[in-house]
């Protein structure tokens, strides 16, 4: 009989290999896109999201999304968390959040693969780091508050 942990680490293998057997055409699909369409790109003027206020409105709305889904998945691994403190299940909470969407050592090792320099790739590193550790942490601060008062017995 297989053990359950080489199970495990087999299905961690095909879904790594085939989620890059998808990235890589589409990628590959959408810098063909890009250079296809260049001239298009060329004319427009680009400004950031702060320049146009119904853009800002847009993201701080829409920042509710992805925040209620981290929250839904950290209230279903509550117990499984490491420690018994709220700040202690925050940290794991973020790490975790930071190693399952690439953020924590791929994302920055493929941004200086790719050759950007050292100060880019840790700008953006500390960027999604402390944003997402510090979603992790207020999440974990109510969803602790929220746990407390459950126990005991208030609505």
């Amino acid at each position: 009989m297989m053990p359950r942990w080489l199970i495990l680490a087999g299905a961690v293998i095909v879904a790594a290999l085939v989620s890059m057997a998808v990235h890589v055409p589409l990628q590959e699909w959408y810098e063909a896109l890009l250079e296809a369409r260049n001239s298009e790109l060329a004319v427009i003027q680009w400004r950031t999201p702060t320049e146009v206020p119904w853009v800002m409105v847009l993201a701080w709305g829409t920042i509710l999304l992805p925040t209620t889904g981290v929250m839904l998945v950290a209230v279903g691994l509550w117990e499984k968390l490491p420690g018994s403190a709220w700040w202690v299940k925050g940290i794991s909470l973020g790490l975790l959040l930071l190693l399952v969407e690439g953020m924590l050592f791929r994302q920055p090792i493929m941004n200086a693969a790719v050759g950007n320099p050292l100060w880019a790739v840790f700008g953006n590193a500390v960027d999604s780091w402390g944003a997402t550790m510090a979603q992790a942490m207020v999440l974990a601060l109510g969803i602790s508050f929220w746990k407390r008062r459950a126990d005991h017995g208030s609505q």
